[in-house]
């Protein structure tokens, strides 16, 4: 799903679809959104990611993190995202589409998107704007953007490539 030259280095999600799992005559702005983040052990991606995703200016967001490393040691690291909603589940199998097909049985959110350790989204308001794309489209089955970035770990840099939603 991320462009990303080494998968240790943290990067943009170049496809983060949006997906409705049901529609409700609610509307869409008050929608959860649900996030199966993957995690593989590496705390330092997975601070990124999560780190990013509550910056979002979108909040009604819920985290159903499946995790294959230490879950002792993630639940450490995850003490300081206390309070937030966060699912977190020891997971033993490797195979991304099967955790990412159990991670969506366990969504509660109406829209769903998918992201690895490392992965996240480029604007703080991109969540927003994809909630408002669904309101104004008449809920769509699926939403996505691409956008794509390298980040320069030694310079602390970020590159925008490519933007397009």
């Amino acid at each position: 799903m991320g462009i990303r030259k080494n998968k240790n280095e943290p990067g943009f999600n170049s496809f983060a679809p949006l997906v409705c799992q049901q529609k409700e005559q609610s509307c869409p702005y008050e929608a959860k959104v649900s996030i199966i983040l993957l995690s593989f052990g590496q705390l330092d991606l997975l601070n990124i990611s999560l780190k990013k995703i509550f910056e979002q200016s979108y909040h009604n967001i819920e985290i159903v993190l499946l995790d294959s490393g230490d879950y002792e040691k993630t639940l450490g690291e995850l003490a300081f995202f206390r309070g937030k909603d966060i699912q977190h589940i020891s997971v033993i199998q490797q195979n991304k589409v099967e955790l990412w097909n159990r991670g969506v049985k366990l969504a509660r959110g109406r829209y769903v998107m998918l992201l690895r350790e490392g992965e996240y989204l480029l604007f703080p308001e991109a969540l927003q704007h994809l909630i408002s794309l669904a309101f104004e489209n008449k809920e769509p089955e699926i939403i996505y953007g691409i956008n794509w970035c390298e980040k320069s770990l030694e310079k602390g840099l970020e590159d925008r490539k490519s933007t397009r939603l």
